[in-house]
């Protein structure tokens, strides 16, 4: 019976992100940098070397969560896995700014 509580009221709260916000995403490997229109217009650097397993960095400003799945989608798609996902800020506009 509690069970059936907590998720109805899980189903009420509502966690998508439904404005642009920062978003640093890390992947396992090297991804070129023509693939950032593809990536939403995220920055790509690339770090790590003969004696490392690269690592690329993605970072920009994703307007919503479905872009955001989709970045990840692609970069699954891709074959690169990712190893952090990490909310930067949001853009001031959410706070009413």
């Amino acid at each position: 019976m509690g069970t059936a509580t907590t998720e109805k009221k899980d189903k009420g709260q509502k966690a998508l992100i439904t404005y642009p916000a920062e978003y640093q995403i890390h992947i396992q490997g090297r991804l070129d940098i023509g693939w950032s229109d593809r990536l939403a217009g995220m920055s790509i650097t690339t770090r790590g070397g003969k004696d490392r397993v690269a690592r690329t960095i993605l970072q920009g400003e994703i307007i919503d969560q479905s872009v955001l799945l989709g970045v990840l989608n692609t970069l699954h798609d891709l074959g690169y896995a990712v190893l952090h996902l990490k909310y930067l800020t949001e853009d001031s506009q959410a706070e009413g700014n």
